[in-house]
């Protein structure tokens, strides 16, 4: 959590700024949000592995019958695709704060 304020509950007002807010992980509509993700996720890494070990395999082959080397992709977290960034940005949530405004706008 960011804060630049006092600590909360110390009877002071925060001088302004954001808080960040994490989801609760335990809440039952996060969880089912994070287990469809994660099925996504899996998926498209399972992808990106298959793709990566038909790529090595055709490198093997080619490096036997020519002699050359080739550079293989290999998995990494971009290969988790959309499901990944969107399951974070769903958890997170950022509050403006505006200490000592006379009305707040809902």
């Amino acid at each position: 959590m960011q804060d630049s304020g006092k600590v909360a509950g110390s009877g002071e007002q925060p001088k302004g700024g954001s808080i960040e807010v994490i989801a609760n992980p335990l809440n039952e509509v996060n969880q089912v949000r994070a287990k469809r993700a994660m099925a996504q996720i899996e998926n498209n890494v399972q992808a990106a592995q298959r793709r990566a070990a038909l790529q090595y395999e055709r490198a093997v082959s080619e490096a036997k019958r020519t002699g050359k080397s080739q550079d293989v992709d290999g998995v990494t977290l971009a290969d988790e695709g959309v499901a990944g960034a969107k399951i974070d940005a769903e958890s997170h949530v950022t509050i403006a704060i505006a200490a000592n405004e006379t009305s707040f706008t809902f």
